[in-house]
């Protein structure tokens, strides 16, 4: 059976586990190493970087949550689309049973009444000689 997003997920929850934090201790181990005379040039230039494609990879994620629940949503609407079309189609078997059923009807009608008329033309025929 089918389960919505709002039912497995509560509302503003994301099916995807939340992006992992940048780790503080690298931040302030970059700021004291810029700081710090000697060190590694470069090293506050490495946490941009990272810094940037964390941020990247956290638009990303975002990005991808709303098309994922742009298209469970799009799920939903044609599961009720298919409700629908199945409630049709039941309708139009129960229909189509019946009208099926009145024909065969009909026809058993139409074969007595071929039957009577051709008796009747006989008696017709009989009483003219």
């Amino acid at each position: 059976s089918y389960h919505s997003p709002q039912s497995v997920y509560p509302p503003g929850a994301s099916p995807f586990p939340p992006p992992p934090a940048p780790p503080a201790q690298a931040g302030a181990q970059a700021q004291s190493a810029a700081a710090a005379p000697g060190h590694a040039p470069g090293a506050s230039e490495q946490q941009q970087q990272r810094d940037d494609d964390f941020r990247s990879v956290v638009r990303q994620h975002m990005s991808l949550t709303e098309k994922y629940e742009a298209l469970m949503e799009k799920h939903r609407l044609l599961q009720e689309h298919a409700s629908d079309v199945d409630w049709k189609l039941q309708q139009l078997r129960q229909e189509h049973t019946a009208q099926v059923d009145r024909n065969h009807h009909l026809m058993k009608v139409v074969s007595h009444l071929e039957g009577q008329l051709a008796e009747t033309s006989q008696q017709l025929e009989a009483a003219r000689r």
